[in-house]
This record gives C-alpha cells, sequence and structure tokens, in this order.
C-alpha cells in the first residue's frame, strides 16, 4: 500500500518541482534582461536551478521505478488468482532497466510462468472465435496472443487464422504478410501448403486494372471520308477505283 501511495503522490512533488525550476529559470531571465541583478545574485539563482535540476531527474527516476513495481506487484497478485491474461498485459508494460537484481530476478520467474499460460487462452479464445466467424474478437485475441508468444507450436496457426480473417475483410495486403510470414518463419509447418494455396487465390483472383479504351467518334471518321472522297483526283473515278 505505501509504494502504491507513494507512486501517486511522487508525480505531484516532481511537477512541484518542476513549475519551482521554471520560476528559477524565468526570474534568471528577466534579471539579465533588465540588468537589474548582482552577478553574485545571478550565479547563485543558476546554481539553485541547476541544483533542482538534478535532484527531480533521480526524483523522477524513482518514481518511474516505483510505477513499474507496482505494476510488478499487481501482476502477480493478478497471477496467484490464475488471471493470466490480465498480469500479461501488465507484464509487458513493466520497464526494469532500473530495477535491481532481485527485481528483476522476480519479474523473469514471473514472465516465465504467466507469458505462457496468457499466450495459449488467448490462441484459444482467438480460435474459437474464427470458427464461430466472431472474426474482430478472434483478431483480437490472435495478436495478443502474438504479443507475448515465444517458442509456442500453434504461433503458425495464430497467423494462419489471422490471414483468413483478412481474407474476410478482404484486406489482400495483410493477408498476404500473413502468409509469407508463415512460409518464411515456420518452413516445417503443417500450414505452408495452406498459406501457399492461399497465396495463389489471391493471385488468381487479383486481375490487373486495363486502361479505358477511347470511344470511336463516328462524326469524326465520317467527316474525314468525305474530305478524302471530295479530295480524290478526278481520273480516280474514271478508273473505278472510287
Amino acid at each position: 500500500v505505501a509504494i502504491v501511495l507513494l507512486s501517486l503522490v511522487m508525480p505531484a512533488l516532481s511537477e512541484q518541482k518542476d513549475k519551482t525550476i521554471d520560476d528559477l529559470r524565468s526570474k534568471v531571465s528577466s534579471a539579465t534582461a533588465n540588468g537589474n541583478i548582482t552577478p553574485e545574485e545571478l550565479t547563485e539563482l543558476r546554481e539553485r536551478a541547476e541544483k533542482l535540476e538534478k535532484e527531480n531527474e533521480k526524483y523522477k527516476k524513482e518514481a518511474e521505478k516505483q510505477q513499474n513495481i507496482t505494476l510488478l506487484q499487481e501482476a502477480s497478485a493478478l497471477a496467484e488468482n490464475s488471471n493470466f491474461v490480465d498480469a500479461a498485459a501488465k507484464i509487458i508494460l513493466i520497464d526494469a532497466s532500473n530495477f535491481s537484481e532481485e527485481e528483476s530476478a522476480t519479474l523473469d520467474t514471473l514472465k516465465s510462468s504467466v507469458l505462457p499460460e496468457a499466450t495459449s487462452i488467448l490462441y484459444t479464445q482467438g480460435r474459437n472465435e474464427f470458427l464461430n466467424k466472431n472474426y474482430d474478437a478472434a483478431k483480437e485475441n490472435l495478436e495478443n496472443c502474438l504479443k507475448y508468444a515465444s517458442s509456442e507450436d500453434f504461433i503458425d496457426d495464430a497467423f494462419y487464422y489471422l490471414g483468413q480473417i483478412a481474407q474476410e475483410k478482404n484486406d489482400v495486403t495483410a493477408a498476404i504478410e500473413y502468409y509469407q510470414r508463415i512460409i518464411e518463419k515456420y518452413p516445417d509447418s503443417n500450414n505452408v501448403a495452406n498459406a501457399q494455396n492461399a497465396l495463389e487465390q489471391l493471385n488468381a483472383t487479383a486481375t490487373p486494372e486495363t486502361e479505358p479504351q477511347p470511344e470511336e467518334n463516328t462524326e469524326q471518321n465520317t467527316n474525314w471520308i468525305i474530305y478524302k472522297t471530295l479530295a480524290m483526283p478526278s481520273h480516280f473515278y474514271e478508273m473505278g477505283i472510287c
């Protein structure tokens, strides 16, 4: 509880410090412009501002760390209640750059137990929604599944379902990308043949646009024939050519 309260209070305190620093900087600029400050006073103001900036930078880093610790604790509590999907959503938000070795180890342990569970749950939900033709829900679950995935053996299936959903929505570009990813990243997958067949179908149905042919100008052609006839030499008529 104390850490949660601290994570809420610290950002407000940091904002106050930012305001104090801005006020000091403003005083320095104003006094310098007006020339109503001694060099000693100017130096003092600048030193105070610089000191506050350094303190506030440390303060902000500590506040960020506390926020990440809070996320870690919330994710742990969710995992204990087997709420792996919500726990995973918090885990991927954690920035462990300022964590101690112990805190980093706790996070790694939590990841190894939560993310595979969340991936499996989301894949199953996504597949079931796909089979029931609830494509929007299926897409959301399968995309979230891929966020947490590592080396699960159903990832190629998730890509295939996403490709099928993209086809259903006439998003040809996305469908092609999903199918190509299966072929390139999972060459031993049972879905490679399905992906290749789907790509062939997409290529077969993609008819290139043809440029419209100019309409025949009947009136212009008729005028041209009349002109040629009138201009024809008279001996052509005598020879029976016209």
